[in-house]
């Protein structure tokens, strides 16, 4: 499915638009890519109407990369829209947006968002973004075959517009990887791209994750929640990921906690005799055999609730 999946992009900037297809290009992402420049167009679009009547012209999309935003419908109401449409159950619809108020982050999961993602505006941190949401969303991530988009017209009204007062809504279902959850995991990186994408890889292998930015903040938050394994970043801001371990090793609080070393240089010398760090895993991440190594550091505990 992720070779032909379709990718629908409601962005209103136009120069956006064409980094992002630029981006796509340079990330060699060859999924088709639909762009539509409105909220009332992204809405036409989803359920087939107006000039997207013709569904082998212009195809229901796998995933949505979807702004807040939009002129007409806000992407806050497609999204809780989308969420009530039946032949969107299986739409994965991820948020790039240049918006990092916390209402809107919190009403985007609320309504049903999948991810939300703060706009990369240099080009290379946009390809590599572009890479990791191409990988996780339409590879890696699965949804059941009954939950996946009906490729025919819906059934469904419309939300109201943006400058329209919403109702509240209750909180979204949680997905099935968080009933279960096996493992806390500590990750302390700078990087919010590195980041989001370990998150994302953890959480969908069932793990509860928890971040930190930096190594002062790592150590505090490892001895409050005491988790069952810390990734640290070596090269933090500041005090860096070696010191960082070596400060709880030292603790009789911490130094039974495991610590796995996260670095883009070669494992020898001097990184790799560095007895504080239980083991290494390289930068930048294998989305293929990150979760099953991290199982590994883990143990046993990894089948486990």
């Amino acid at each position: 499915m992720a070779e032909h999946a379709v990718i629908l992009l409601a962005e209103d900037e136009e120069d956006y638009v064409l980094l992002v297809k630029k981006a796509f290009s340079e990330a060699n992402i060859k999924n088709p890519l639909y762009v539509v420049s409105t909220g009332t167009e992204a809405m036409a679009y989803l359920k087939g109407e107006g000039k997207f009547a013709n569904r082998a012209e212009y195809p229901l999309p796998d995933l949505l990369l979807l702004d807040i935003k939009l002129p007409g419908f806000s992407g806050l109401d497609i999204i809780k829209w989308a969420r009530d449409q039946p032949g969107l159950a299986g739409l994965r619809i991820v948020v790039l947006t240049s918006s990092d108020q916390l209402k809107d982050v919190n009403d985007a999961y609320r309504f049903g968002a999948n991810s939300f993602l703060m706009k990369p505006y240099d080009f290379h941190d946009l390809v590599h973004l572009s890479k990791v949401v191409e990988e996780f969303w339409l590879y890696m991530s699965k949804t059941p075959e009954s939950f996946r988009p009906a490729k025919n017209q819906m059934e469904g009204g419309s939300p109201k517009k943006a400058d329209e007062s919403r109702e509240t809504q209750p909180a979204a279902r949680p997905s099935s990887n968080l009933v279960n959850r096996i493992s806390s995991i500590l990750i302390v990186e700078d990087n919010p791209l590195n980041a989001e994408l370990a998150t994302d890889l953890l959480e969908a292998g069932g793990f509860h994750v928890r971040l930190a930015g930096t190594a002062e903040a790592g150590i505090q938050m490892a001895g409050e929640i005491l988790p069952d394994l810390i990734l640290m970043d070596i090269n933090l801001p500041g005090m860096d990921g070696a010191s960082a371990a070596k400060i709880l090793k030292s603790d009789p609080a911490t130094r039974h906690l495991r610590i796995v070393g996260l670095t883009a240089h070669a494992v020898s010398g001097g990184v790799g005799s560095n007895s504080n760090f239980d083991g290494y895993l390289a930068k930048p991440i294998d989305t293929h055999t990150f979760v099953a190594s991290v199982k590994a550091f883990i143990g046993d505990k990894a089948g486990k609730r």
